[in-house]
C-alpha cells in the first residue's frame, strides 16, 4: 500500500527516524539494539551500513544465529545470487552455516542457503558442493511466514523455483 509524504510524493515505505536516532545517540548500544538497527538499514537498502552493524553485533556477541542470518542477507546487497562473485557466495554460505550450527531449527537459514546455492551454482552450471540445495531443503526445519517473506523480498530472483515454491506457501 503506497502512502504520500508531506510533499505529496508517493513513497512505498516510510521509516521512523526516531527508531534510528536511538542507536545513534546511544553511547554503547547493546547487541540487540544494533541488530534492530541493522534490520532497519536492510529495509531501507543501506546494505553497506547494515553489514558494518551486523559485524559489530558479532564482535559484541558472536553466538547469535539471527545476526549471521541477517549478515548473509545484507551481503546479497539486493542483488541476484547468480550474479555475485564466488567469494561473496562463500561468505554468505559460511554465515548461514554458522547460523545453522548455532540454531539447528533456524528454517530461514536453510531456505535462504538453498535458494542462494540453487541460483548461484545450478543456474551458473557449476558443481553444487555438499550440502546441496536439495540436502538443505530436506532437513527437518520449520519456516515462519515472516522468514519466508524476508527471503522472497531479499533474494532478487523471481524465476528461482525455491522462491516460487515459497510464494505459494504464504
Amino acid at each position: 500500500m503506497s502512502e504520500y509524504d508531506q510533499k505529496h510524493q508517493k513513497v512505498e515505505n516510510q521509516y521512523n527516524a526516531d527508531k534510528i536516532d536511538i542507536f545513534i545517540n546511544s553511547p554503547s548500544p547493546t547487541e540487540a539494539e544494533l541488530l534492530e538497527k541493522g534490520k532497519v538499514l536492510l529495509n531501507i537498502k543501506s546494505y553497506a551500513q547494515a553489514i558494518k552493524i551486523f559485524e559489530r553485533c558479532l564482535e559484541i556477541k558472536p553466538d547469535t544465529p539471527e545476526t549471521y542470518y541477517y549478515l548473509a542477507i545484507a551481503l546479497l546487497r539486493g542483488n541476484r545470487p547468480k550474479l555475485l562473485s564466488l567469494s561473496t557466495i562463500r561468505a554468505i554460505e559460511n554465515h548461514l552455516k554458522t547460523a545453522i550450527q548455532l540454531e539447528p531449527d533456524l528454517g530461514g537459514a536453510y531456505v535462504l542457503w538453498a535458494s542462494v546455492k540453487y541460483d548461484f551454482y545450478v543456474l551458473n552450471g557449476m558443481y553444487d558442493r555438499p550440502p546441496t540445495y536439495q540436502d538443505l531443503l530436506n532437513n527437518n526445519w520449520s519456516l515462519s511466514q515472516s522468514q519466508a517473506q524476508e527471503i522472497i523480498a531479499y533474494v532478487n530472483a523471481d524465476d528461482n523455483p525455491i522462491l516460487q515454491w515459497l510464494k505459494k506457501q504464504i
